[in-house]
């Protein structure tokens, strides 16, 4: 079977719901990079959140991060592709916000520029494992002063909540501006450039291997990988996935919890991929 190149995403994928990565999940990259299959994460997260993931799974040479808007190379240290909101617009979003309570942040340059105030009620927002990746990847910074004299446009822009209703009111504000608004999480919302979205991510990263997007597979869970989908003639949707997003899947892998990143790739290394084809 010819997959070449296996983009995978993070939360609710190659994470398992305490946050971690499993020792079968290791073995799987361990094993899929000895037969020569190039491994990529395919992540909302900017590169600075994924710092940790890369000592775990040192397999990993490539990422498509804010969820598709930069692809970086981690053994040459260099970004292939960025595609980023000018922050004319990064400043009109933030003006519809107005005064609502939310946790606003600017992705740039592989960090995640976060108000300085707010980070420190960061706990108001989260309650879950994310909380402590936040806590030791954001920059602080004051988010007025990084507005103003910021000119180089920003890969994505990053919102936490403290309730439902709240993401509701935002992405009410928020919709006169056209961008996609996507979310991960219950807690947040995700915006881009409309062009922008994974699949997109890893269509530039497939070009610049020399690799047909046929020979790809992506593995995800939830809306913001249904680009990814499209483009990989291999998409894989986790059991604990949106069932939204289950008509744009060809294979269903086992959940999070049951090693299912590590069961989708030992499927393609050992040519039983076809009995997870979906129903």
């Amino acid at each position: 079977m010819p997959v070449s190149l296996i983009a995978v995403d993070v939360d609710g994928t190659l994470l398992n719901s305490d946050g971690k990565i499993t020792e079968g999940t290791q073995a799987a990259f361990r094993a899929a990079a000895e037969h020569g299959i190039r491994l990529a994460l395919g992540t909302g997260r900017c590169r600075d959140e994924c710092r940790y993931i890369l000592r775990q799974l040192p397999e990993l040479r490539y990422m498509i991060n804010c969820s598709g808007a930069t692809v970086y190379d981690v053994t040459e240290d260099r970004e292939l592709y960025v595609e980023g909101l000018p922050m004319d617009t990064v400043r009109d979003l933030y003006r519809r916000l107005g005064d609502l309570d939310c946790l606003f942040e600017v992705m740039a340059d592989g960090f995640i520029y976060t108000d300085r105030a707010r980070l420190s009620h960061l706990d108001e927002y989260l309650n879950h494992y994310y909380i402590d990746i936040i806590r030791s990847t954001r920059t602080p910074t004051d988010m007025e002063e990084l507005l103003r004299t910021r000119t180089e446009p920003a890969a994505k822009i990053h919102l936490f909540f403290r309730c439902e209703a709240d993401q509701q009111l935002a992405r009410s504000r928020l919709a006169p501006a056209g961008l996609p608004m996507l979310n991960s999480i219950p807690e947040n919302l995700e915006l881009n450039l409309p062009t922008v979205d994974k699949g997109l991510g890893l269509r530039r990263l497939a070009e610049y291997l020399g690799i047909p997007t046929s020979d790809c597979m992506a593995i995800g869970d939830n809306l913001n990988d249904v680009g990814m989908f499209c483009e990989a003639g291999y998409p894989v949707l986790m059991a604990n996935g949106n069932p939204e997003i289950l008509p744009h899947a060809k294979y269903v892998t086992a959940s999070c919890d049951e090693d299912g990143v590590a069961l989708a790739i030992r499927s393609v290394l050992d040519g039983t991929l076809e009995r997870l084809r979906k129903e």
